[in-house]
């Protein structure tokens, strides 16, 4: 089936990708999803965006993606990689070989609360697609925050039943494999600058050890920012930032992966490296060149 975005340009409707898109074709690609954004002047942007329902599945794609972005640019050659810990206290403890153990946490910003609402309940319901059963509760829930003419019936029937909220029952979503969600007009409740410094600050205040050796990663989940958006933000906050302990900051934007984090495309902006991992980024940087958008291409 074509996506939206093939079928408008096949009616003659210029569809643009923002610098922070994926460079190829989506063709049999995995865990994406796209977002068609008309401006005021009634041009197209699409967004292409990595989507996980699952959380903790989507913070260890985050995880392997930085760690074979740190293998291409830094180490230069093949590692060994233990998860050592999750969640206890920050997401990722890592042990890698050669190199000294340190942390990695995960932090999102979207535009606004909303945003982050409508994400989590678009995840909620792909994850039920394709399975035979699903909690009459939980059905009785979706069917309540998409306000689904056909979820509504399928629940009134089966509320006849005096059925429990546990009770199993015949999953009308099995055989969707997609969903179009309508959305309002994307606007952001803050400054970027103001989003990106609470998210850290929120993180730095946390009262767990081994801040200094601990690795931020921030996930952009937002839809009206791109990448010149991102590079005037941090440059009105580098002090700030420049004061937290967190030996390094990257801002990570994913577009597509496979369930293993293969077939995978993202980009990590550099927010704060130490001086000799940001000489290493720079010779990179002169050695395969950039293109117009100052990105280093793998």
């Amino acid at each position: 089936m074509a996506d939206v975005a093939s079928v408008l340009a096949e009616a003659g409707l210029t569809v643009t990708r923002p610098a922070f898109g994926p460079v190829g074709s989506l063709e049999g690609r995995a865990n994406y999803k796209t977002l068609l954004v008309v401006r005021r002047d009634g041009t197209i942007v699409e967004r292409v965006s990595l989507d996980v329902p699952d959380p903790a599945h989507r913070e260890q794609l985050i995880c392997i993606h930085y760690l074979r972005n740190a293998v291409r640019t830094f180490w230069r050659e093949p590692k060994g990689v233990n998860i050592l810990g999750r969640d206890d206290p920050w997401d990722f403890k890592l042990e890698i070989s050669d190199e000294p153990i340190f942390w990695l946490e995960i932090t999102a910003i979207a535009e606004d609360e909303r945003r982050f609402r409508k994400l989590r309940n678009e995840a909620r319901l792909q994850a039920w697609c394709g399975k035979e059963k699903i909690p009459f509760g939980e059905l009785l829930k979706l069917s309540r925050i998409f306000d689904s003419p056909t979820l509504s019936a399928f629940v009134d029937k089966l509320a006849e039943d005096r059925l429990g909220k546990t009770d199993l029952v015949s999953n009308p979503l099995r055989d969707q494999e997609a969903f179009l969600f309508m959305g309002g007009g994307l606007h952001s409740d803050k400054p970027l600058e103001e989003k990106l410094l609470e998210a850290i600050k929120k993180k730095a205040s946390k009262k767990h050890s081994n801040k200094e050796s601990t690795v931020l990663i921030i996930d952009n989940r937002t839809s009206l920012f791109d990448i010149e958006d991102f590079r005037a933000a941090f440059a009105k906050i580098d002090d700030e930032i420049c004061s937290v302990p967190f030996k390094e900051i990257w801002l990570y934007t994913g577009f597509f992966s496979e369930n293993d984090g293969n077939e995978a495309e993202f980009c990590l902006m550099v927010v704060k490296l130490p001086r000799e991992r940001a000489e290493t980024m720079l010779a990179v940087a002169n050695e395969r060149g950039v293109d117009e958008h100052k990105r280093v291409m793998w």
